[in-house]
């Protein structure tokens, strides 16, 4: 009773952690799948940025190669520009030591031209020079002469040398510029190529962070699938444990019951006692009793509430973890700004220690300056005192003869002296102008002194920054210190239950998950056998109705044989019965040939007989016109006679006789006169109807003309239409053919793919019996497998009794686990609170470094700023001095053209001036000077503060993490003391190695024997398909040959129709208009039988068109199949799918933080180039400034 109470308990708090770790798997997995979609997005934005850079170094190439050569042609065009220009100017420290001689080009010379006045020997003096000239006989005019002409050449010689020397410095300048532009080209090259180099450097990086990625994937997919396997026995196995620990706890009830205690069990509530309806002794008693479903309930509980202790076991850890990374990054992040910082005062200690150098040199420069000046003006003075002691001695003895001479040299001289004055005058003003520079100059640089006494005062305000860094740092090790040892000490609870937890459930479920096991394989074998047993029925069946689809398509084969025979038969008939008809039709069309060639031989016969008679009657007229004009002429005649004779007979008288016979003569005359002429009317009258005969039948014979012209136009139309219709008909003969040809192209080529298809269904059949002649062989294994398994079967039975007795101690060391988890929830609750409080702690914190950040982002802006404005008024001042050097060399050369011919009191103000100024240059470089080295010993000493600092956060960094592994090493030690915890970890992973392995070969003859019933499906089915494709390919091969000989039978005609046409185009050439009739009604016909024929060609496409419609429908059904399988093997796709991303969301938590690491690895390589810019950018500007400062000294 007891125990069930303890786990009505411990099911209510599991019950409502469940609930809680349901939450947390749900999150979790939403963390998941976002990380997931991250990582994806992440290696397309490599793959983008690999294709960019690689874009990048191609570009940088290009553009490296372009660099070099336009550098070769800079170097080829600065060789050809180049002047040899050798010993242009001197060391200073010589000038003062050469002596002057004539003017050479040697370098002796060359030092001597530098000086301003040039030495007179030591040995001779000017008295003794004069008084050997004048023994020598020369005159004081004489030698005045040749001293103008003297200072004349040594004038022309100095503006000589001036105009050279500013030539050369043209050059000199031309050159360095020159320089100036090859360096800066060859600083672009050097950083092409540093970039080019750093690409590369980049790229290889890239590379092996993508093997690296690689192998981190494969790794992790391998732990992925181990974890899988762990994770499906481990739930297998609690599986199995809460069926035994339900099956004990009924046991135990019943055991209670049977020896008698009636105390009641409380039910777990309205659910409980619902389920238990069904149990008789719940329905005598009141309270209900525990029954088997609320004890599996419970036990699924506690098994829930594991998973959820393991959850926030590992989250803590997790956390933990994560807090101890975050705090070591910030450290290292401030321990990089601190280093940073130390970094960038030893830089600028170091760029003042340059700046004081250069000072010191500037210093020595004008030292040197200041000496030569010095040492020049006494040779001038004592040059100068000579020369005035001389001239007055030889003036005072040439006085007395040469008093015009006098008066010219005093005129010179005073012209001079005005000159002088006005050149002294103008050299007053510019020294006050320079004066007034300098001052300028001071105040600016007393500006720049203020400026670096508060960026001073500003890195001083950063160290006390720094070091309250340092200290809010080496409290949040601390406080992390004892978080990690409290969450040491609850992971060490956490795992101390867990493992008492799982020994006691461990024992219990091996018995009877053994048992299970066998019994559902004996099941399994069970109705495998009955399956294949049906299976065989329905073979049986299917090779039935096979026969009988075979018996009704060969007699629907025959019968679609024996229509078209009789159609084809059908056909001969008619083709035969036309054949007759054209025949009879070509006979009568002979027979009107010859009766129109007999009727037109009559008619030209007729026409002829005409013609003759038409002749004859017109002879006829012309003889009877020929005797009635012979009548009367005769009558005419006898009419003179008998004229002449009355003229007689009234003259004298004749005899009767005579008159009679004349009388009888004249009688007889007119009657063949009458005769005459009723012949003639006779004859004409004959002669007008054979003209009437003539008309008729020339009118008769123009209509036969016409008739015959009209005939052959018509008789030239209808060949030219019976022509063009042969075209057309062979022309859609070729058609007909081509499409026929094209028809039997594909229907050849669809039958070598069924073909092929059928070739490669035959072998995966093949392949198919072949796994199913393995896999049976693997089945009668598996039956000698279950046989052994059964006697083993009966040994754990005797272990699982065994396991009983244990049963009850397990029990009770249960309640004690319970006990110790509530107690581990309420430690877990309370380090939630903790870890709030921390969170809020590292926010602050978090919030105080940024400020710290933006802080010292302004302060580094602010002091690049002050920096830029000190680097321009530096480049100012260098100007001045620049200035000031040339006006002061200026000053030099006038002084000492000026000097010679001016008095010593004016030389000495001038002197006394310049000599003032130059002072006042030195003291100012001297304090420049002092003032550089405190800053220099200022910044040593921070900078050894600074080093202690570091040096002293180091250690303490490095404390602390000794610290933390010592508790690490120390906590470990704790957990593995016990020998006896060793030997039981040892056993129970033995065990679960044992059940592994026969889990896993379970599973694979479970597979083996489900992917066996699906091969024979597929086998079947296969069967079915190429049977059923085989019967379509005969039915086709049959259809096609019938198709075949419908297509020659056709052929044949048409050939025949050809030969038709042709006889009829060559009858009709001399045919007449009834022959035209009857070509007309045979092309009629013709035209008609074409008709026939195109309905029965548009038959046979429908039934080619049906046929292919059914080859498509079984070529769906292939694509079916095929999309069958396609799924199939998505769904195999997808599973591979949801391994990989479950690897790359465990590979992007870990890729996040190398990618944290990289961002701030990077951000520290970019400050660190920009510092070596900034500082290389300072020394170029410094050594420009030097060299150009040094020059203008030169």
């Amino acid at each position: 009773m007891k125990l069930a109470e303890l786990h009505k308990e411990s099911s209510s708090e599991w019950s409502k952690k469940a609930g809680e770790l349901e939450g947390v798997i749900k999150a979790l997995e939403t963390h998941l799948t976002q990380v997931e979609d991250d990582y994806k997005e992440k290696l397309g934005k490599e793959t983008l940025a690999k294709s960019d850079l690689e874009m990048e170094v191609a570009n940088l190439k290009q553009k490296i190669q372009k660099c070099e050569l336009d550098l070769e042609n800079s170097r080829k065009s600065g060789e050809m520009s180049l002047v040899p220009f050798t010993n242009i100017a001197a060391e200073p420290a010589n000038l003062s030591d050469t002596p002057m001689k004539e003017m050479s080009l040697s370098d002796d010379v060359n030092r001597n031209d530098l000086m301003i006045v040039p030495r007179v020997p030591s040995g001779v003096s000017g008295t003794a020079l004069a008084a050997s000239l004048l023994r020598d006989g020369w005159s004081l005019a004489k030698i005045y002469e040749k001293y103008q002409e003297a200072t004349d050449a040594l004038r022309h010689e100095r503006f000589g040398r001036r105009h050279a020397e500013a030539v050369l410095e043209r050059v000199l300048h031309e050159i360095e510029e020159k320089a100036e532009l090859i360096l800066d080209e060859r600083a672009e090259h050097e950083r092409m190529v540093e970039a080019y180099a750093l690409m590369d450097h980049k790229l290889q990086q890239a590379l092996l962070e993508h093997d690296n990625f690689e192998n981190t994937i494969r790794n992790l997919k391998s732990e992925l699938k181990r974890w899988e396997r762990d994770h499906f026995i481990a739930n297998k196995e609690i599986d199995d444990l809460q069926k035994q620990v339900a099956v004990l706890l009924k046991e135990c009830q019943d055991v209670q019951l049977r020896c008698g205690s009636s105390v009641p069990i409380v039910g777990h509530g309205a659910a409980s006692t619902s389920i238990s309806n069904g149990m008789s002794n719940a329905e005598n008693n009141n309270h209900a009793h525990m029954t088997f479903n609320d004890i599996n309930g419970l036990v699924q509980q506690n098994v829930q509430l594991r998973n959820k202790v393991h959850m926030l076991s590992t989250d803590l850890e997790n956390k933990g973890v994560e807090l101890r990374e975050s705090f070591q990054i910030e450290l290292k992040r401030i321990t990089d700004d601190a280093a940073s910082r130390v970094e960038k005062v030893m830089k600028k200690s170091e760029e003042q220690a340059i700046m004081i150098e250069s000072l010191h040199r500037s210093v020595a420069m004008y030292r040197k300056l200041c000496e030569e000046q010095q040492k020049t003006r006494s040779s001038i003075e004592n040059i100068s005192s000579n020369l005035q002691d001389d001239g007055r001695n030889d003036l005072m003895v040439l006085f007395e003869g040469s008093q015009e001479i006098s008066k010219k040299t005093h005129e010179q001289v005073s012209e001079r002296a005005r000159k002088l004055d006005e050149e002294l005058t103008k050299l007053r003003t510019e020294l006050m102008s320079l004066r007034s520079e300098r001052d300028k100059a001071v105040l600016e640089a007393s500006f720049a002194r203020d400026r670096l006494n508060g960026f001073m005062a500003e890195i001083d305000h950063q160290r006390k920054e720094a070091n309250s860094v340092s200290l809010r740092n080496a409290e949040l090790m601390h406080l992390v210190v004892d978080y990690e040892k409290r969450l040491r000490e609850s992971s060490d609870s956490m795992q101390a239950l867990e493992e008492s937890s799982r020994k006691l459930s461990m024992e219990v479920s091996i018995l009877k998950h053994e048992k299970e096991i066998l019994v559902k394989s004996e099941r399994r074998s069970l109705d495998e056998v009955n399956s294949l047993s049906e299976r065989v029925h329905r073979l049986q069946a299917t090779i039935d109705t096979i026969h009988t689809t075979d018996e009704v398509q060969e007699n629907a084969r025959s019968m679609e044989r024996r229509n078209q025979q009789e159609y084809i038969k059908r056909l001969e008939r008619d083709w035969a019965e036309l054949k007759k008809e054209v025949q009879e039709q070509r006979d009568h069309v002979r027979v009107l040939t010859l009766d129109k060639k007999n009727a037109f031989e009559g008619c030209m016969k007729q026409v002829e007989d005409m013609r003759q008679e038409l002749q004859s009657s017109w002879k006829a007229s012309s003889d009877a016109e020929a005797r009635a004009a012979v009548a009367e002429a005769k009558c005419s005649d006898l009419e003179v006679k008998l004229k002449s004779k009355r003229i007689i007979f009234r003259d004298g008288g004749h005899d009767n006789s005579a008159v009679n016979e004349v009388n009888d003569e004249l009688f007889r005359l007119k009657e063949e006169l009458e005769k005459c002429k009723e012949e003639a009317q006779a004859n004409n009258n004959y002669m007008l109807q054979y003209k009437e005969i003539a008309n008729s039948n020339e009118v008769a014979l123009k209509q036969m003309e016409s008739a015959y012209q009209d005939y052959k136009t018509e008789s030239e139309m209808a060949k030219r239409s019976l022509e063009d219709e042969i075209a057309k008909l062979r022309s859609k003969l070729s058609e007909f053919e081509k499409s026929y040809v094209m028809k039997c192209e594909e229907a050849a080529s669809a039958i070598e793919v069924k073909e092929k298809d059928i070739t490669t269904l035959m072998n995966d059949i093949t392949i198919l019996r072949n796994e199913v002649s393995q896999k049976v062989s693997r089945i009668e294994n598996l039956e000698v497998e279950l046989a052994s398994s059964k006697s083993a079967l009966d040994e754990q039975c005797k272990r699982w009794r065994s396991a009983q007795d244990n049963y009850e101690r397990q029990v009770i060391l249960q309640s004690e686990t319970i006990q110790e988890l509530t107690n581990t929830s309420k430690q877990l609750s309370s380090l939630q609170q903790e870890m709030a409080m921390l969170r809020q702690t590292a926010d602050a914190h978090k919030a105080e470094n940024d400020a710290l950040r933006t802080s010292g982002e302004q302060e580094k802006i602010e002091l690049v700023k002050e920096k830029d404005e000190a680097l321009r008024k530096y480049s100012e001042l260098n100007d001045q001095n620049k200035i000031l050097h040339n006006r002061l060399e200026a000053l030099h050369i006038r002084l000492a053209e000026q000097e010679r011919g001016i008095a010593g009191l004016s030389s000495q103000r001038t002197d006394s001036h310049g000599e003032d100024d130059l002072h006042g240059v030195v003291s100012y470089l001297r304090r420049s000077k002092e003032i550089a080295e405190t800053e220099i010993s200022l910044l040593k000493q921070e900078k050894s503060r600074l080093q202690i600092e570091l040096e002293s956060a180091l250690k303490s960094s490095k404390e602390a993490q000794d610290l933390l592994r010592s508790q690490a090493d120390s906590a470990r030690s704790s957990m593995f003391k016990d020998e006896e915890f060793k030997s039981l970890q040892l056993q129970v992973r033995e065990i679960n190695l044992l059940r592994e392995s026969n889990i896993q070969l379970r599973e694979e003859n479970r597979h083996n024997f489900e992917e066996c019933q699906k091969f024979r499906e597929e086998v079947n089915k296969a069967k079915i398909e190429a049977e059923r494709l085989n019967k379509i390919l005969l039915e086709k091969q049959v259809y096609a040959e019938v198709c075949t000989k419908d297509l020659d039978m056709k052929k044949t005609e048409i050939a025949n129709l050809n030969q038709r046409i042709s006889e009829l185009v060559e009858n009709s050439r001399g045919v007449d208009l009834n022959t035209y009739e009857t070509m007309k009604g045979e092309l009629q016909n013709i035209k008609s039988t074409l008709r026939e024929n195109s309905v029965e060609l548009e038959r046979a496409k429908n039934l080619l068109s049906e046929r292919d419609i059914a080859i498509r429908n079984l070529d769906e059904k292939l694509a079916g199949c095929q999309s069958e399988l396609g799924a199939r093997e998505k769904k195999l796709n997808d599973v591979e799918a949801s391994l990989k991303s479950e690897i790359d969301r465990q590979k992007k938590i870990t890729f996040t933080y190398k990618k944290k690491v990289e961002v701030l690895m990077r951000e520290k390589a970019d400050l660190i180039k920009e510092n070596k810019s900034l500082l290389k950018q300072i020394e170029d500007l410094k050594s420009s400034n030097l060299t150009f400062f040094l020059f203008h000294v030169n």
